[in-house]
């Protein structure tokens, strides 16, 4: 049962308030304002820090630029409530209810926000750092713009949110439903969204980095030109995701579904391509000596992660140490027993067909002498 209480009353509560923080607790009274209906209430500016509004109702209450620093709210109701600018450091909102509410341009570091509801709420240019929203229901929030540090957001169910221009640094997504959210130009840095659905998700021109999205399903997703630096998305699923014009360096791709996917033309060897001309290739061999290949074509070449190659079959054009010095056979380093020697044809037998393994059967090779000579 909800108490209700007069705007007298209510005002005498926040007096009290007011001088036990001015007094550093000394005087006045923390309030306790606990199941209590406050529906409508203008709040303005109150400074509620540590107040308890445990299970209160503050429906379409009006909280802008309010502080509520290590305030309790936990199961609070505050649907279609006025948060923005409202600060609300350390407040524990676990299991809150703030659907359709305004959090834009509030401060929530440190907040805890476990299993809240968020549905439709607005957090435009919200500051999310060190806050916990696993578990949390986003469905059609609005993130535009916000800074996001070291959030949880695991279990989360983010589907159709807006996140455009966001920034998202050392944020975790752990198995999240992303479904078709919106991060077009979003900046994700350090982030883990492994196992996260990213379906149908749309990530044009969004810049990521150094981000794990292992096993992760993007069946659909649209990252037209977007910028993935150390990305790791082995095992992930990219059937029918739009990769055109994306600059995809050193990303990890091993085991991915690619079945479908729509990749720009220099990345279609992630794929698997025959060659239609000969290709130039070298390896490192025992001691360190260099094999310049010719890899003809008609020779299939498989690079998953678009820096290491291999192919089945490759002509020995030259073999030299680190000194340049000329050589005659070099063995290779994983297994011994295979000899490249110049002027020959090496091919192997059990050449592994799958286009998504990076070591498996073959021979092989880089592109530049340089990046041999540095593996």
């Amino acid at each position: 049962m909800l108490r209700k209480i007069s705007i007298v009353e209510l005002g005498d509560i926040l007096a009290q308030h007011k001088l036990w923080l001015d007094t550093n607790k000394a005087q006045g009274k923390c309030a306790d304002l606990s199941n209590t209906s406050l529906n409508g209430v203008d709040l303005s500016k109150v400074d509620l820090s540590y107040a308890n509004l445990e299970n209160a109702h503050l429906q379409r209450a009006t909280l802008k630029g309010a502080k509520l620093n290590n305030a309790y709210l936990f199961r609070a109701n505050l649907s279609k409530a006025n948060l923005e600018d409202a600060v609300l450091k350390n407040a524990d909102l676990t299991n809150a209810i703030l659907n359709d509410a305004n959090l834009s341009n509030t401060n929530l570091t440190g907040v805890d926000l476990t299993e809240a509801r968020l549905v439709c709420a607005m957090l435009t240019k919200a500051l999310l750092k060190d806050t916990n929203l696993d578990s949390a229901w986003l469905q059609d929030s609005d993130l535009r713009e916000a800074i996001i540090v070291r959030t949880r957001f695991d279990d989360a169910h983010i589907l159709n949110a807006h996140l455009e221009r966001a920034h998202i640094y050392s944020s975790t997504f752990y198995q999240a439903d992303l479904s078709y959210a919106r991060l077009n130009d979003a900046t994700i840095i350090e982030a883990s969204m492994s196992d996260a659905k990213l379906r149908f998700s749309e990530l044009n021109r969004a810049t990521i980095k150094s981000t794990a999205i292992i096993d992760a399903n993007l069946q659909s997703a649209q990252l037209r030109n977007a910028t993935l630096e150390y990305v790791n998305l082995s095992q992930a699923d990219l059937r029918f995701a739009h990769l055109e014009d994306a600059s995809l360096s050193r990303v990890t791709l091993e085991y991915s579904n690619l079945e479908d996917t729509h990749l720009s033309e220099n990345e279609e060897c992630r794929r698997g391509l025959i060659l239609k001309e000969d290709m130039i290739g070298y390896k490192k061999c025992l001691d360190n000596r260099i094999v310049k290949l010719c890899i003809p074509k008609g020779a299939v070449v498989f690079s998953i992660n678009n820096y290491k190659c291999r192919t089945n079959i490759a002509k020995v054009l030259e073999i030299t140490n680190l000194a340049g010095k000329v050589c005659r056979v070099a063995y290779s380093c994983y297994e011994p027993d295979f000899k490249y020697k110049v002027g020959e044809i090496v091919e192997v037998d059990d050449f592994a067909l799958r286009y998504n393994l990076e070591c498996a059967s073959g021979i092989h090779f880089f592109r530049t002498k340089e990046e041999a000579i540095d593996y």
